[in-house]
């Protein structure tokens, strides 16, 4: 058994594919020895020609460099002017050198134009192969698996390799063998996948470039151009787009290591993205005829095209089956719902959009989770994540793995993701989760790779043989379907977002007007009305001091009048309060928050003693905030707790720190601390959780309290920035939170 790899060991192996995942394998200065080539400039000269002139066309290289094409007697194709990023081939010319024929192929490389030969064949080069029934063939299968399949059998049939196989990319480029037609006795390598190191970026960019790429020896000495330039100099020629274009000697020894003798590779492109490759092998040397290579193109060329019309077809039916669930959804925002319930409602759910087990939905500070999610609390560093790719420019963000980007990520039940964002801010997002897939892949060999220990250089694997690997922390990836069809309804839904928000300015506009008017009413509610309900709780008290004799009712009556225009000035003064919390501008300041609660539990301190309460404030943080405001929202949670706390116990106020999880919180605070007053009273049933809030709401009877203390709290903490609510159940008491937000963010 081989020992780990040492930290040197692994320093080499990084550092040789490094250079192996950019080495310029387009500008190796070598061909393929089967034919030779020529650069010719502008003025017709010829500036670079292969070192196998006298070999293969029985003229010195020497004798041609620097004279003009038209001396040496090359019936050169047309060459048109064309840009130099074009690639421009030509069909082949025949000639005859030395009693030899050839045939030449032209194409464009910079201002160069670069002429291939290659012999030709002793027999007529006819295009003999049965061509337009493999194309219809292609043509008349509509279903992907099956046109793979097709593709397959027909290049076989084609070309008489003894495999070929139909490699599929992933969206991390690794590759996978999806269809295959081999040759009796040949190994099928059906359903192995190979490490995107096994088509490095630069070597996917030439296949997105070339529709083929043919090598006829494995075996075969490259052949080097002349003159020689030195190695990365920008004289270096692009030989990107020809067909005797030398391969990176890793990947002669990688055929070699597999056993092929010969190769050829067909691109297959989505609108113009490298999709996957048509790879065929043989055992032999095997030489391809100009007629076998344009069939094989030719092939490629429609099997791209059917390609992306089966894919447009799956797309399509993806889209329809949403379809219905996407306007109900659009539907319930556009009748202005809020857009976090319209979002998460369950009549239709997000989670049927796409197959997923939990959604959950942030939007303006709040947070909403559908199906199985990891608990709120937890998911800070997702949205961290998802607010550095949006920072990056990703409005749509695909994770497989969580793990892989967040230390610690262990949730198995959300392992990877698919999000959009809904806004500019980075903030809200829609995020469907999927859980773990536990996967056996089946790679062609182990996907690793070797240091060669004379050379340094990086040495592709010796086994092919089928390697088992069990995959954990993965999910199954979002289909590239099921991202479009987000980013559609993404697109929908912020254009749904942006109307809602254009209306709300309206509406707010209006709203303020209409503030103004309420101001303006409280104020004479509050002057106005009060001075006669004085007067009269007034004339009630000097009623009662004169009806010592009088008849019991008639002193009750006298009572209750007294009593309900003394109710009536305090509910006054709340609606008062209510009014004004809501607006105005804050101060912020630095604010000692013990300091401060311990004021306003110095001013109850009579009332706790007479209920026989304890007041206890724990060490509390330094914040920015306006103290009036906390001071009024510390005042209404106290006076709150004392009217239910049980005789005997305490009314306690802390604080959780910043990142620290607060149970039913309903928005995320990480950067922010949640203060809490808690006390050990009867508790609260779920259904009043949230009336609590409403204006003039009391769950119980009696001449103390407004209904209009816990509003005035919450509009506090919300014009902080923050926000307020409770936990809370029957007998277990209840803790009152508030946050008040960050003072960058106000």
């Amino acid at each position: 058994m081989q020992g780990e790899p040492s930290a040197k060991d692994d320093g080499l192996l990084r550092r040789a594919m490094e250079v192996c995942a950019t080495e310029p394998i387009h500008l190796l200065e070598s061909i393929q020895p089967h034919g030779a080539l020529l650069a010719i400039d502008e003025e017709g000269r010829v500036v670079r020609v292969s070192a196998n002139a006298v070999a293969l066309l029985g003229v010195a290289p020497d004798s041609l460099l620097g004279r003009l094409a038209t001396d040496i007697q090359l019936a050169l194709p047309d060459a048109r002017p064309a840009p130099a990023e074009d690639v421009i081939s030509h069909d082949p010319r025949p000639f005859r050198i030395n009693g030899r024929d050839f045939r030449a192929l032209s194409h464009r490389a910079g201002n160069l134009e670069i002429v291939e030969l290659e012999p030709s064949p002793p027999v007529a080069d006819a295009p003999e192969l049965p061509v337009r029934a493999a194309l219809k063939a292609l043509g008349e299968t509509e279903d992907l698996d099956g046109l793979l399949e097709r593709v397959a059998v027909v290049m076989r049939q084609l070309t008489g390799f003894d495999r070929v196989m139909v490699y599929r990319f992933d969206a991390e480029w690794n590759g996978e063998v999806v269809a295959e037609s081999v040759a009796s006795g040949v190994e099928s390598f059906l359903g192995l996948r190979y490490p995107e190191s096994d088509i490095p970026a630069q070597a996917r960019a030439l296949y997105a470039r070339s529709w083929l790429r043919v090598i006829e020896d494995a075996g075969y000495a490259p052949v080097p151009l002349l003159p020689e330039v030195e190695p990365g100099s920008r004289r270096a020629l692009d030989l990107g787009g020809a067909t005797l274009r030398s391969v990176s000697p890793v990947h002669l020894q990688y055929l070699r290591n597999m056993g092929v003798a010969a190769s050829a590779s067909i691109s297959l492109l989505d609108r113009g993205r490298l999709w996957g490759l048509v790879a065929c092998h043989h055992r032999r040397p095997r030489r391809l005829s100009f007629a076998s290579r344009v069939s094989m193109e030719l092939v490629g060329q429609m099997a791209s095209m059917r390609l992306g019309l089966a894919r447009d077809r799956s797309r399509l039916a993806l889209r329809e089956a949403a379809e219905p669930r996407v306007l109900a959804i659009l539907d319930r925002v556009a009748e202005g719902m809020d857009p976090l319930e319209a979002l998460a409602g369950d009549t239709p759910s997000l989670l049927g959009l796409v197959e997923a087990t939990g959604a959950v939905v942030a939007y303006d500070g709040r947070v909403r989770a559908l199906g199985r999610t990891p608990p709120l609390e937890t998911l800070g560093p997702v949205f961290d994540v998802l607010r550095a790719r949006f920072e990056a420019g990703e409005t749509q963000v695909a994770l497989r793995s969580l793990g892989a980007v967040i230390d610690g990520w262990d949730d198995d039940g959300a392992a990877g993701l698919l999000a959009i964002a809904l806004t500019g801010s980075g903030d809200d997002w829609v995020v469907w989760l999927r859980p773990f897939v536990e996967e056996e892949v089946r790679w062609g060999g182990a996907p690793d790779k070797r240091i060669d220990p004379e050379s340094g250089a990086l040495s592709p694997r010796n086994s092919f043989a089928e390697w088992r690997q069990r995959m954990r922390g993965h999910a199954t990836p979002f289909s590239e379907g099921e991202r479009q069809l987000v980013e559609r309804f993404r697109r929908l839904l912020v254009d749904h977002l942006l109307r809602q928000s254009r209306q709300l300015a309206r509406t707010t506009r209006d709203l303020a007007q209409r503030n103004v008017e309420v101001d303006s009413f409280a104020y004479v509610v509050s002057h106005d009305l009060r001075e006669p309900l004085r007067g009269i709780s007034t004339y009630a008290s000097f009623l009662l001091e004169d009806l010592d004799g009088a008849a019991p009712e008639v002193r009750e009556n006298v009572e209750r009048i007294h009593a309900l225009t003394t109710r009536m000035d305090r509910q006054l003064r709340g609606l008062l309060a209510f009014s004004r919390a809501g607006r105005g501008p804050l101060q912020r300041t630095p604010v000692d928050l013990g300091e401060l609660a311990r004021e306003v539990c110095l001013l109850h301190e009579a009332s706790a003693a007479e209920a026989g309460l304890r007041l206890v404030v724990e060490d509390l943080p330094e914040v920015e905030c306006d103290p009036v405001a906390v001071q009024e929202i510390f005042a209404n949670l106290v006076s709150n707790a004392l009217k239910y706390a049980a005789s005997g116990s305490r009314v306690t106020i802390g604080y959780l720190p910043a990142g620290t999880p607060a149970p039913r919180a309903p928005t995320l605070h990480p950067e922010t601390p949640a203060i809490y007053v808690a006390d050990d009273g009867p508790g609260l049933e779920e259904r009043h959780l949230e009336p609590i809030f409403e204006v003039f709401t009391r769950l119980r009877t009696g001449p103390d309290g407004t209904g209009c203390g816990l509003p005035i709290a919450r509009a506090f903490a919300e014009r902080h920035g923050g926000s307020l609510w409770v936990d809370s159940a029957p007998g277990a008491g209840a803790t009152f939170y508030f946050t008040l937000g960050r003072a960058d963010a106000a």
